[in-house]
């Protein structure tokens, strides 16, 4: 089922900006790949740090071609699978999953308070204008007892530091980037603190030009392209 989002909060600077951003992520779609190293691997230590069981509601935020339902249903697990994503040409796509949404996060989830036992938040927070937005929104459709799993980019990784020395272009999106520190902070001020963390995987810049193939090689190091994060309310806090 093919569904179409809008949320209670706004929080664009008009709709010009808003039809920019959805444009610019339809012409990023058409080169996601259905699957590739790097993700699965990232979706695949995602799952393990999730421990996904079998009957849970799961909400995939920034879902791209689901790839995340596809791996826990091969895996033969029984879930209640959601996802969202701002583009509309990767949800026309996704003919086969019954709940998917175009939906823009700014504006909002639309779901009810504390519907999900896990929300998985991958390679998506560095995209958005407010983060502590959208923690806000994903606090409140989890379930107390819930996790969020949640992964964004090393700003530390060799790629990203040759590229702010050479002063190269971004051209994935990202506006934001997160430490261990700085994450930790803003999902505190959010209410929810981290439980625990692992790295996803290292490409060595010079193997390629060796020997003129790609390697991804699994890491928990402070080398690796991201972090993944298995977080959970904080219930002390209250919104």
């Amino acid at each position: 089922m093919i569904m179409s989002a809008r949320g209670t909060n706004a929080l664009h600077g008009g709709s010009t900006s808003v039809e920019s951003k959805k444009a610019f992520y339809d012409s990023k779609a058409r080169f996601y790949a259905v699957s590739d190293k790097e993700s699965l691997l990232r979706y695949r230590k995602a799952m393990e740090l999730a421990n996904v069981s079998n009957g849970a509601r799961i909400l995939d935020v920034g879902c791209k071609r689901a790839v995340l339902h596809s791996l826990l249903e091969m895996d033969g697990r029984r879930i209640d699978y959601f996802g969202l994503d701002i583009s509309h040409r990767l949800i026309r796509e996704l003919r086969e999953v019954k709940y998917v949404a175009v939906c823009d996060v700014m504006s909002g989830l639309p779901f009810q308070e504390k519907r999900f036992d896990l929300i998985f938040c991958l390679e998506l927070i560095e995209h958005v204008e407010n983060p502590s937005f959208l923690l806000q929104e994903i606090r409140r459709t989890l379930k107390d007892t819930g996790f969020l799993i949640l992964s964004t980019p090393n700003p530390y990784y060799w790629a990203e530091a040759v590229g702010h020395l050479l002063k190269r272009s971004e051209g994935e999106g990202h506006i934001s980037s997160f430490t261990y520190q700085t994450l930790t902070s803003l999902l505190s001020f959010c209410g929810f603190k981290i439980l625990s963390m692992r790295g996803t995987f290292l490409r060595p810049p010079l193997l390629r030009r060796i020997f003129r193939k790609e390697y991804c090689l699994p890491t928990d190091s402070l080398f690796s392209r991201s972090f993944i994060y298995k977080i959970i309310k904080d219930v002390r806090r209250s919104q």
